[in-house]
């Protein structure tokens, strides 16, 4: 799973995160590891032909569904949210204030920030838990408290 933001460029022009083919490998009998996803990113990243920028954070979940592994970059992010309350929030990366880091065509932005600059993690998932990626267009508008409240009632009537 991914959420991405964005501004420049265009996915249907074979420029955005899109446009790159999905992950190989994975780690034995489940998803990918937090590193395959880095790595993931860095190939989404090196195929990006057009100017533009994104911030991304992708998911996998492991064996069982057990393991939730993370990779960041920006203000894009994750929360877990386990018996009405958020037990897991990735923290947005800013260089400054509104300015979170992003990918871009190294060629086109030679300061771009890097897949080697996503945060990576690892979180032990239950039975029940809601992961959510999204970007900073949920996360700057809703408190995490409301969130947590609107998952767990699509939770709860979606089990019956």
């Amino acid at each position: 799973a991914a959420a991405f933001a964005g501004r420049g460029g265009s996915s249907s022009a074979g420029s955005g995160p899109a446009s790159s083919p999905p992950p190989r490998g994975g780690v034995a009998g489940g998803g990918l590891s937090a590193g395959q996803l880095i790595s993931a990113l860095a190939y989404a990243q090196a195929a990006v032909e057009l100017p533009g920028s994104c911030t991304a954070c992708v998911a996998s979940v492991g064996p069982a569904g057990r393991t939730l592994e993370v990779a960041n970059l920006g203000d894009s992010g994750c929360r877990v949210v386990r018996g009405g309350a958020v037990v897991f929030a990735t923290r947005p990366q800013e260089h400054q204030f509104n300015m979170p880091y992003q990918f871009a065509n190294p060629e086109v932005l030679p300061d771009a920030d890097t897949a080697r600059d996503a945060v990576k993690h690892t979180f032990p998932l239950q039975p029940g838990d809601v992961v959510i990626l999204a970007t900073d267009g949920l996360f700057d508008n809703l408190y995490d408290s409301l969130i947590a409240e609107v998952a767990n009632a699509a939770r709860v009537r979606t089990s019956g």
